[in-house]
């Protein structure tokens, strides 16, 4: 069984390591630390396990569950921070003021009135 925790969580980790937007993050959760995951089927066995081995077991469980979360909440940083970055290299922010015409033309309009007049 402690095999098998030590090939979930290597196979997990490595198919995390690939993933580079949300969308795939998601999906990766569910299939790793989701309801009907590998790991959840081995906390569901426990009941199958003598009394002596539900304790290494169940911590060895433990620990992969929670390197598996760690592991996601930073490929999710990361994966928000190269969106982030790729968003402000992408898009300019024009931040000029309006020149002084267009912006009597926009209050002399009743609907638009800004009080300049």
């Amino acid at each position: 069984m402690l095999d098998r925790l030590n090939e979930i969580e290597k196979a997990a980790l490595e198919s995390l390591a690939s993933i580079t937007d949300q969308a795939a993050l998601d999906a990766w959760r569910i299939a790793n630390v989701g309801r009907s995951s590998p790991l959840m089927q081995v906390f569901a066995g426990f009941g199958k396990l003598s009394k002596e081995e539900r304790p290494v077991v169940g911590a060895a469980a433990n620990r992969v569950k929670a390197a598996l979360e760690s592991a996601l909440e930073e490929r999710t940083q990361a994966v928000k921070n190269a969106a982030l970055a790729k968003s402000l290299e992408e898009e300019k922010l024009d931040v000029t003021l309006p020149d002084a015409k267009s912006t009597l033309d926009a209050c002399i309009h009743p609907i638009n009135s800004c009080g300049a007049y």
